[in-house]
């Protein structure tokens, strides 16, 4: 658990929910990006440049709940929910770094929010931010990494382990259990979860202290979809194959733009 995590965890237990903000408790504004497909965008301040917060894998509007109001009295900041996650509708594609990027341009088009922009990546998310620069590098004057994940993380530790199995061998052998899990709580979400199973207890988050009431009561709502393990499903099985793929293809040098890592 990051150290923010922690903190903001006790002092709910201390002092009760910390969100409580009714925009997480419907979409904000739908942003329709192609024909009959569309994305939830949640934007707050005024000024420019624009900060865009993009989340970890089935990270959604909330989980920047405590930055945004910072951020947003001194810009305009802007978070959304990724295909199939939060308020979003499912996606129609796999959910490769080259497909977030282009809903993502999509977005900021659509909405008539003009660059330029400050992207802040965390997880996933930090790649996708990166391969957003390298697609629009006019666009992004600034980024910030969060606990971000890297295209060659696990090709690196396949490298200088001892093993006689490929690459690809190694990404399944590792991650399978996880993939796995996700295609039952789809598999459940679709035929409808019965409360109380295991899984049930397996796959719908439970309460979150820092949340209100009404929040975690939203977010329930959205975890008995399959929307949502779709999306995390489709995220994770590319995220190491045809993302990390796609990150190495465009790397780019990003020159004196400022770039701040923060690493929990």
């Amino acid at each position: 658990m990051s150290a923010l995590a922690a903190s903001t965890t006790l002092a709910a237990e201390k002092s009760g929910p910390i969100v409580d903000d009714s925009a997480y408790v419907h979409a904000h504004l739908l942003v329709e990006v192609e024909p009959g497909r569309r994305l939830n965008l949640y934007c707050t301040g005024k000024g420019s440049p624009t900060v865009v917060f993009d989340s970890g894998v089935t990270g959604e509007t909330v989980s920047w709940a405590l930055v945004q109001p910072a951020v947003a009295k001194r810009t305009r900041a802007c978070s959304y929910d990724r295909a199939g996650t939060g308020y979003s509708d499912p996606g129609t594609r796999t959910g490769t770094s080259a497909n977030i990027v282009d809903d993502l341009h999509r977005l900021m088009k659509a909405a008539d929010i003009p660059p330029p922009y400050i992207l802040v990546g965390h997880s996933y998310g930090g790649m996708n931010v990166r391969l957003y620069k390298d697609y629009f590098p006019s666009e992004v004057v600034g980024m910030v990494l969060v606990d971000p994940s890297h295209e060659d993380w696990v090709r690196r530790v396949w490298a200088l382990t001892p093993t006689q199995l490929t690459y690809e061998q190694y990404v399944a052998e590792g991650f399978e259990p996880m993939w796995r899990d996700e295609r039952e709580c789809l598999r459940a979400a679709t035929l409808g979860f019965v409360e109380g199973s295991e899984l049930y207890k397996k796959c719908v988050p439970g309460p979150d202290p820092r949340f209100s009431d009404a929040v975690n009561a939203a977010y329930h709502k959205i975890y008995l979809s399959p929307a949502i393990y779709q999306a995390a499903l489709t995220e994770d099985e590319n995220l190491h194959f045809e993302s990390s793929d796609q990150l190495r293809m465009a790397r780019s040098w990003y020159g004196n733009m400022p770039l701040i890592v923060l690493r929990g």
